[in-house]
Formats: C-alpha cells, sequence, structure tokens
C-alpha cells in the first residue's frame, strides 16, 4: 500500500533501457527492433514521457511531424499496395499487425498546381 500523498517517479531513462525489453544492444540505433515485436508489452515506451510532466517539446515535436508529412503529399502521390495484410491491432496507437504498410511514392509534377 502507497501512502497517500505520496510522489511517485518513473525512472525513463532505465524503462528505455531494460535489456529484458530491448535486449543486450539497448545502446545502439537499432531500428529494426520494432519490425518483428509481435506483442509488445505495454508501458515500455514514452518517447515524450507522460503525465503532468511530459516533455515541453512534444507539440513542436508533432507540429513538425504534421508540416513533414504534409511536404511529402504535397510533393508525392502515394498509393497503397494492393493485397498487402491490412488487419489492425491497438498497442498504444493503431497499427497493422504485421507492423509495416508498403506504399508507393510518385512525383508529382507541381506544374498543375
Amino acid at each position: 500500500m502507497i501512502p497517500a500523498r505520496t510522489n511517485l517517479v518513473l525512472n525513463y531513462y532505465h524503462l528505455h533501457h531494460d535489456p529484458k525489453y530491448w535486449g543486450k544492444n539497448v545502446e545502439e540505433f537499432v531500428p529494426e527492433r520494432w519490425l518483428d515485436i509481435d506483442n509488445p508489452p505495454k508501458d515500455i515506451f514514452y518517447p515524450f514521457s507522460a503525465g503532468s510532466r511530459n516533455c515541453i517539446g512534444q507539440n513542436f515535436a508533432l507540429m513538425e511531424m504534421r508540416l513533414m508529412i504534409a511536404s511529402l503529399l504535397f510533393q508525392f502521390d502515394v498509393k497503397d499496395i494492393l493485397a498487402q495484410d491490412s488487419d489492425i491491432i491497438c498497442y498504444i496507437t493503431p497499427n497493422f499487425k504485421n507492423m509495416k504498410c508498403d506504399l508507393v511514392f510518385s512525383k508529382r509534377s507541381l506544374k498543375s498546381m
């Protein structure tokens, strides 16, 4: 039992560097580690922290992502490849069950805009 008015703090560094979840190479940049994760444990990744003390730059980072996506969509036509697995699972956000969605990007003619 935790007494009332007790402050609890989660050590995000330890959470994001736990070999139990991330493997022995936790200090290496290995984006492929996300590709074959079938049932990721809940609450092992908080890129912007959480709660009332979350990252002050979170909204800026999300805005940058929106601008990047808008820029890509302005410059390229995007089509999905038919007949690929499109089953959706929900973890923190909805995602494809096989953790990928293949797309074809083709350069737009900006003269017609």
